[in-house]
Order: C-alpha cells, then structure tokens, then sequence
C-alpha cells in the first residue's frame, strides 16, 4: 500500500512511546521506508523511560524528500516545534 514512499518519524526526549513505536511499525507494515529522525542524539528516553533510537539527526538529514512526516505525542513535540530545521523539514 506505501511501497516506495519514504516518511520521517520525528523523535526527541519525552516522546510517548506508544504513538513513537505504533506509528513506526505501521508504516512498516505498510510497505514504506521508515527514517527515525532526532533532534540531537540517536538515544532518546521516552515518557515511560523506555528508550528511543533515532536512525540519525536533523543536522545529518540533508534535504532529503520525505512523502509524509509523523510527530509522535508526548512533550516531545513542544521541543522540535523550536528548531529551525525541524520546521523547514516539516513545510517541505
């Protein structure tokens, strides 16, 4: 169904850790290319401290064209909202 789309799943620390990890593997499942991108760091510690992995960072990611983008829930998204490249990816 997404075969040869390629999305972005955003991640950064206090993500919700359902919505990280259910959109992740759905689009998976789907078919689609799946890059996990952090604000920072590859690690994260999500809101029940379980651990995030990020595939790289937003500074590492560039201009790639993505088909989609998910913003997991969580306080996570109140710190992407403040970064620049974050933004740019987002609008593009």
């Amino acid at each position: 169904m997404l075969d040869g789309m390629h999305f972005a799943v955003l991640l950064e620390r206090d993500t919700n850790p359902t919505e990280f990890n259910y959109s992740r593997l759905r689009l998976k499942e789907a078919g689609a290319t799946v890059t996990v991108i952090g604000l920072d760091r590859l690690d994260y510690r999500l809101e029940d401290h379980s651990l995030g992995h990020a595939d790289t960072t937003i500074d590492q990611v560039a201009e790639e064209s993505f088909d989609g983008v998910v913003i997991p829930g969580g306080l996570g998204p109140e710190k992407l909202r403040q970064n620049s490249k974050i933004i740019a990816l987002v609008q593009d």
